[in-house]
């Protein structure tokens, strides 16, 4: 389904014309306060398409779950230079020496979970992985002294028993923002998320992942505006700046790990970015099951 077509929905489904349309979208968002009517007649006239940014908050006007929306609209193509950026990023971390020691793991069933963590339960699962980097160890231990139980929200790829993937945020902006308060360009609002490093086995475990946590945003937390993402290797950073994304600080960390980096997004931007897009749309009935059953078979 074109936008125009999903227009016509609308109109049907709500009983309303063009003009009023055009009033309450001028009064929905910022975005559309210089929306005027020939502009948005084209729109209904497949002349012209607004971008995908303002196809969604147009929807999210009219839809709270955008149900109809993200399982009937066309997605955005995606281009050939990121296609090959992303194959060749994840030809090398499929053959790479931590994707090589999953190999001899259970091969029992592959499940996916959506936890929700304090963070003492999360450091008992992840610490590991991330106890080679300054900035989370810096984290935990001002949450340890403050006495702070912040919420993770993590999704986890099991494979019998042994989690091989996760990707996961946190809504936690003070510790964050005290950490990388004389490094940051900007300082982070209280309105905002971070996306803390992940990991990821192989294409099709990331793919999931990236799908569902961004259905749960969608979901859940329509509202926020800003989106860091914490992500490590020169090559993911060069995948989320394909997507628009802007990077605000790099951080030396062990030579193990190499460097973290910090990228911003506009929430709203990164939900309609190409990739992103096509993973909710792939995912989101089984995010549906997943939301109802917290852990599901993939």
């Amino acid at each position: 389904m074109i936008f125009h077509q999903y227009l016509q929905h609308i109109f049907k489904q709500n009983g309303i014309r063009q003009i009023e349309l055009l009033s309450q979208l001028q009064s929905s968002h910022s975005i559309f306060s210089g929306l005027d009517a020939i502009t948005l007649s084209r729109w209904c006239n497949n002349k012209t398409t607004p971008s995908y940014k303002k196809q969604l908050l147009i929807s999210k006007h009219f839809e709270k779950d955008l149900s109809y929306f993200i399982q009937h609209i066309d997605h955005p193509k995606i281009t050939k230079v990121f296609l090959k950026a992303y194959d060749t990023l994840f030809n090398k971390l499929e053959t790479s020496y931590s994707r090589i020691g999953y190999l001899s793991i259970d091969k029992g069933p592959a499940t996916l979970s959506m936890l929700n963590l304090t963070t003492e339960t999360h450091r008992k699962l992840f610490g590991v992985f991330y106890k080679h980097m300054e900035a989370y160890r810096f984290i935990y231990s001002k949450l340890d002294q403050n006495n702070v139980i912040s919420q993770n929200c993590v999704f986890t790829v099991k494979q019998g028993v042994q989690i091989v993937s996760h990707l996961g945020f946190v809504q936690d902006m003070t510790t964050f923002s005290r950490y990388f308060k004389k490094r940051l360009p900007t300082q982070p609002t209280a309105n905002s998320i971070v996306i803390n490093v992940g990991h990821f086995s192989c294409r099709n475990y990331f793919e999931s992942l990236i799908g569902h946590l961004f259905n749960h945003l969608v979901d859940s937390y329509w509202d926020i505006e800003e989106c860091y993402v914490a992500t490590r290797r020169a090559d993911f950073l060069t995948f989320w700046e394909q997507m628009g994304g802007t990077q605000l600080l790099s951080v030396q960390e062990s030579r193990f790990v190499g460097n973290v980096y910090i990228v911003q997004f506009n929430l709203k931007q990164l939900l309609a970015s190409p990739f992103i897009f096509l993973q909710i749309q792939r995912t989101y009935l089984s995010y549906l099951k997943l939301k109802q059953h917290l852990t599901i078979p993939i």
